[in-house]
């Protein structure tokens, strides 16, 4: 079985060489911040041009991925997921059109550097992190984003820029999946 810093690996190269800034979200956003829940599949905020996607999608068939570039390039007007097969390591790579509304461009300002198995990488700030899930939660998703953030909240709760969430969540209008996020924490704030 092939570890994750090999899919992560093989992943990070590309967006580097063509110049794809990204951010890694869902499962292993969390996990970086301590709440580990297991999937198979690695979540990618990128920002890029359509030339850029591409040139990705190219390279990325070059290197054993099953990458379809009609639905690639369909994804970067919509905003939208556009999704690769890693054959070699058998995991599935969303990649996520950054979104151009005020939130997406402040959380991708806001995403910092890290080093993982000596590949730079790039996460969400905690705070951003939790209202992704809560809007993914909102407009679709499943009870899993509520759980995430709800486990966020729970190990970062004391450290959080709770002004800053506030202000997303009423920009958002998340005051529900908020609630539920807060009760499956077992938090009450004061």
């Amino acid at each position: 079985m092939i570890d994750t810093s090999e899919v992560l690996r093989r992943i990070a190269m590309p967006l580097k060489e063509i110049g794809i800034s990204h951010m890694l979200v869902g499962s292993f956003a969390c996990a970086y911040y301590g709440w580990i829940r297991s999937a198979l599949d690695v979540d990618l905020v990128i920002s890029c041009s359509s030339e850029q996607i591409r040139m990705l999608t190219h390279r990325l068939q070059a290197m054993d991925y099953h990458a379809d570039l009609a639905s690639a390039l369909q994804s970067h007007p919509k905003e939208s997921i556009f999704q690769v097969f890693d054959m070699k390591t058998e995991w599935k790579i969303d990649l996520i059109v950054l979104k151009s509304t005020s939130f997406g461009q402040t959380a991708f300002r806001r995403r910092a550097a890290f080093e993982f198995e000596d590949q730079e990488l790039f996460i969400p700030s905690p705070e951003d992190l939790v209202v992704a899930q809560l809007e993914w939660a909102r407009t679709g998703g499943s009870f899993v984003q509520i759980r995430d953030a709800a486990s966020l909240l729970k190990k970062r709760w004391t450290s959080l820029d709770h002004v800053y969430l506030k202000k997303w969540l009423d920009e958002l209008s998340l005051a529900e999946p908020w609630q539920n996020a807060l009760q499956e924490a077992g938090i009450q704030p004061s």
